[in-house]
């Protein structure tokens, strides 16, 4: 009688575990989701704003970056702080 029930109690702890784990490793990788790769997808981008933060363009340079995207405003009256030096080191960067 002792052995069921601690067989059934590590069941069910064990159940739990085990299903969280797979759930966890499953949304790593979204079904649907295409994973870009240089050949499929040669020219690539990035997307910046002040949410970025300093972005050092000498870096983003030396990396296989075609262009960018930079948020220059948000509505009528929302300006990006960072967008008037987005664009000039995007521009250093010889970025489009």
């Amino acid at each position: 009688m002792k052995k069921r029930y601690v067989a059934a109690i590590l069941i069910s702890i064990l159940i739990p575990v085990v299903a969280g784990i797979i759930a966890y490793k499953m949304s790593l990788v979204p079904i649907g989701v295409p994973t870009p790769t240089k050949f499929k997808y040669p020219v690539t981008g990035i997307d910046v704003s002040k949410h970025t933060g300093k972005i050092d363009w000498n870096k983003i340079q030396t990396r296989k970056i075609s262009f960018v995207y930079i948020k220059a405003t948000e509505g009528e009256t929302y300006l990006d702080p960072n967008y008037l030096n987005n664009i000039k080191g995007a521009e250093r960067a010889k970025l489009k």
